[in-house]
């Protein structure tokens, strides 16, 4: 069972909050789950 992990970050305007993207490629069909982070510090 090959199993693929991407992890795309997307930054808003404020980059306060930031949508973290995994999508997940299993079998040839692609999962994507979407979580929700406060407070990233950009160093």
């Amino acid at each position: 069972m090959n199993r693929a992990k991407f992890l795309v970050i997307e930054l808003d305007e404020d980059n306060s909050i930031f949508f973290e993207k995994q999508r997940r490629v299993l079998n040839g069909k692609s999962y994507s789950t979407d979580f929700f982070k406060e407070e990233m510090i950009a160093s």
